[in-house]
């Protein structure tokens, strides 16, 4: 995969809402090849800023830019299949299937070989491949976490969206969650990725924003 010269996603004074609520607030932010983290408090405009990307909340005015081709009113499919894949929160995993059925689920009409998307999602986690047969309500949270992730590499994405793929996981679990992170940098994806806890942003983050009551009032460059 050939690096992007330029952003591969960035904002030019995004202002979205939530019902009566101003969620964020002319938010300008410019995010590279590599592991950018979204830090801030719940509440702050984490989630907000991901489904604004994903075209899952309407943008009310700015700019929205995926490899410098405007997206802030295409809808979400569309976005999908530029190549933007999206782990929320709470990430969804069909509880009365296997992990191989929950990794295929969006597969479905896209001519993609199982065997290869497999030797993939195992190379990025293994533990996946002894649960093969497992049931998704069977899984702990980490398992559902990279389940989660490893179902949107199924469909073979340049950028991952995560929201909060560390939060409330044991130290040890994290850890090899945040590895697995730091494998899709070296095989040229660009990730974004939130958490509510500074405690939780990975060493292996190129660039952190924190992100407060809806603006962006920080940014740290690790190699600037």
């Amino acid at each position: 995969m050939i690096p992007p010269s330029g952003p591969v996603i960035s904002l030019e004074k995004v202002n979205t809402y939530r019902g009566p609520v101003h969620a964020l607030r002319d938010v300008s932010l410019s995010m590279g090849q590599g592991i950018t983290c979204i830090v801030g408090p719940n509440g702050a405009g984490k989630t907000t800023l991901l489904k604004s990307i994903m075209g899952l909340l309407p943008v009310a005015s700015g700019k929205i830019s995926f490899l410098g081709q405007e997206i802030t009113r295409l809808p979400t499919y569309l976005i999908a299949k530029l190549g933007i894949g999206y782990v929320p929160e709470d990430r969804r995993i069909y509880p009365d299937f296997t992990v191989n059925e929950n990794i295929l689920l969006g597969t479905w009409n896209r001519k993609i070989n199982p065997e290869e998307i497999f030797r993939k999602v195992h190379a990025l986690f293994p533990k996946l491949k002894e649960l093969s047969r497992s049931l998704g309500i069977h899984l702990s949270g980490g398992e559902q976490s990279m389940l989660a992730i490893a179902r949107t590499l199924a469909l073979q994405p340049r950028c991952f969206l995560l929201d909060e793929p560390l939060e409330g996981l044991a130290p040890a679990v994290r850890k090899r969650l945040a590895e697995g992170i730091s494998e899709l940098r070296a095989q040229g994806l660009t990730t974004i990725t939130t958490a509510s806890d500074i405690s939780y942003v990975p060493d292996i983050a190129d660039t952190i924003y924190t992100i407060d009551r809806g603006e962006i009032v920080d940014r740290t460059d690790k190699n600037p």
